[in-house]
């Protein structure tokens, strides 16, 4: 009960990121520079 509004404002907060990406992604073929940076600070996966 407590969560929940905490929960709903997460998940606008990324619905948002996420629409803007895409976006961003279909207009210019690019990804958006902060899904670059995103992906470029990840640790590389050991196999």
């Amino acid at each position: 009960m407590l969560m929940g509004p905490l929960m709903k404002m997460q998940m606008t907060g990324l619905m948002h990121n996420l629409l803007e990406d895409l976006k961003h992604y279909v207009e210019t073929c690019v990804p958006h520079a902060r899904k670059v940076m995103a992906l470029a600070s990840r640790k590389p996966i050991r196999a």
